[in-house]
């Protein structure tokens, strides 16, 4: 089963924010592949593939990124707009639809959905933003606290290491 891509475990003082970020943020990701694969919203497999949490130069900059196509395949898509020809044309040769055609027929294949999804949208399940706030909020709870003593308490040291310094000694 695909799970999140996640970045080196940090060490030392950064770790004490930082990993319980990394961790909300992969079972949140998880949470959404399950979603995903629940629904079977598989397609292609390179949108469950694309969860990667990523940490910027500061302890408290963690995040989860996916591919733009993650937030179609939850929310659906409404009539009148159409995907991008690409991503349908990816999606009629890894399902296979048509085996041994040329590229006009495949052409042809895609652009038949594409025009069917903009017409009448996608018939599915779908995640609305405050279910999605309420999971991540939800898959919160139990590293917030942790998070919490943790930040304060580098920035205590911070603060400590500022302004509890000698200026006299050298």
């Amino acid at each position: 089963m695909p799970s999140v891509n996640e970045p080196k475990r940090p060490v030392g003082r950064p770790a004490l924010v930082q990993q319980p970020l990394i961790d909300w943020c992969s079972e949140v990701g998880d949470w959404m592949i399950s979603y995903l694969k629940k629904n079977k919203r598989l397609a292609t497999g390179n949108t469950i593939n694309s969860f990667e949490v990523t940490v910027k130069n500061k302890p408290t900059r963690v995040s989860l990124q996916a591919a733009d196509s993650v937030k179609w395949a939850l929310a659906g898509r409404n009539k009148g707009t159409a995907p991008p020809i690409i991503v349908i044309y990816d999606w009629v040769v890894a399902k296979g639809f048509a085996r041994g055609s040329d590229e006009i027929t495949l052409n042809s294949i895609a652009w038949a959905i594409r025009t069917k999804i903009a017409k009448e949208g996608t018939n599915q399940p779908r995640l609305k933003q405050q279910q999605i706030r309420f999971a991540i909020e939800q898959k919160g709870k139990k590293y917030l606290e942790q998070i919490g003593v943790n930040l304060a308490q580098e920035t205590a040291d911070a603060m400590v290491k500022s302004f509890a310094k000698d200026p006299n000694k050298k």
